[in-house]
């Protein structure tokens, strides 16, 4: 057990699962859920995808942007 999981409990992990499935709705895939990821071959390999490159969400991106800019 990872001392975030000791702190936060599964709480993390389901924020990054919002995060990857919100990410991917406004990325062309407004129909991606929880439950097609578990029953939806295509949208599980985008969702593994995205996992595979979690640093360069846009979210993430926008965000250091915005720090960058002074906006945040």
């Amino acid at each position: 057990m990872s001392r975030i999981t000791e702190v936060h409990g599964d709480e993390m992990r389901e924020q990054v699962i919002d995060i990857v499935i919100d990410a991917l709705n406004h990325q062309g895939m407004p129909h991606l859920t929880r439950e097609t990821v578990r029953t939806n071959a295509a949208d599980r390999k985008a969702f593994l995808s995205m996992l595979d490159d979690c640093r360069p969400l846009p979210v993430i991106l926008e965000l250091k942007h915005d720090v960058q800019k002074g906006t945040f």
